[in-house]
């Protein structure tokens, strides 16, 4: 079976939308940071290293 296109994205490529949705339904993006962050593990800077690179 082949793979969903979305496993193929980078997390850089998907962000962005994260932030906009977030945003339309009045949430902030240092919420989807936060959440980003719980969900991987990482600390605050982790996050902002890979969607720099």
């Amino acid at each position: 079976m082949a793979e969903h296109k979305i496993f193929a994205m980078a997390v850089a490529d998907v962000y962005p939308h994260y932030v906009a949705k977030a945003e339309r339904k009045q949430r902030t993006k240092q919420e989807v940071d936060r959440i980003i962050e719980w969900l991987t593990g990482y600390d605050s800077a982790g996050p902002k290293k890979v969607l720099r690179d």
